[in-house]
């Protein structure tokens, strides 16, 4: 996981700032951590399909229907344009 997590990164510095209560406007300054950022996602992907390429697969299992629908429902194709309320208080 770590080295696919490292060929995503896109900086050395991490972040250092701090996240907690409001900010200057009033909202709650973790707002801006509900999203993950893409490179993170990518790389968690990444780490997550080589591992799974390391086992073998048994091609004589089928995935239930309801199942496979259900998990089709899930996929997200649009993305949001701001991120939602934070309802923590």
């Amino acid at each position: 996981m770590i080295p696919a997590l490292r060929s995503w990164q896109l900086t050395g510095d991490m972040p250092k700032g701090i996240s907690i209560g409001l900010t200057a406007e009033g909202d709650w300054a973790t707002g801006a951590l509900k999203e993950y950022p893409p490179a993170l996602c990518a790389g968690l992907a990444n780490g997550f399909v080589s591992a799974l390429h390391e086992h073998e697969v048994d091609a004589s299992l089928l995935i239930d229907g309801d199942f496979r629908r259900q998990a089709l429902d899930m996929v997200v194709t649009e993305e949001g344009a701001c991120i939602g309320p934070d309802f923590a208080q």
